[in-house]
């Protein structure tokens, strides 16, 4: 039975504070191959995974908490750019994620790498 990711990508204002700017639920589509390496769901070839079940961040946004809650989800997690670069070419992502990792990176442009996230759980 195929999984479905959901979540928001984070970025973390001056004042500290991690806001949800970007929610994903409709931007993913079931991509196994990269849910396997990063998160560990539907890991069917026992690829180490990068970001497996380590929970939400415990400083999450509050559009994080709030649609977690509402959500029937296994598997929370988050994952920084830079764990994402060291996997993956961008270019060579065809389907799935692609699009969010590229605004993962235009956000790292804004923002810089330390204050971007992906933040994900799976139902």
């Amino acid at each position: 039975m195929p999984k479905y990711v959901q979540g928001w990508i984070e970025v973390q204002s001056n004042d500290m504070w991690w806001n949800g700017v970007i929610k994903i639920d409709k931007l993913t589509l079931v991509a196994p191959e990269v849910t396997s390496i990063l998160f560990d769901v539907d890991n069917l070839e026992a690829l180490v995974p990068v970001a497996a079940r380590r929970g939400l961040p415990r400083d999450k946004s509050l559009e994080v908490e709030e649609s977690f809650n509402q959500a029937a989800a296994f598997a929370e997690t988050w994952i920084t750019p830079e764990e994402i670069r060291n996997i993956f070419k961008i270019e060579k992502v065809k389907e799935g994620y692609a699009l969010i990792f590229h605004i993962i990176n235009d956000l790292v442009k804004v923002y810089g790498k330390n204050k971007v996230r992906l933040v994900v759980w799976f139902s």
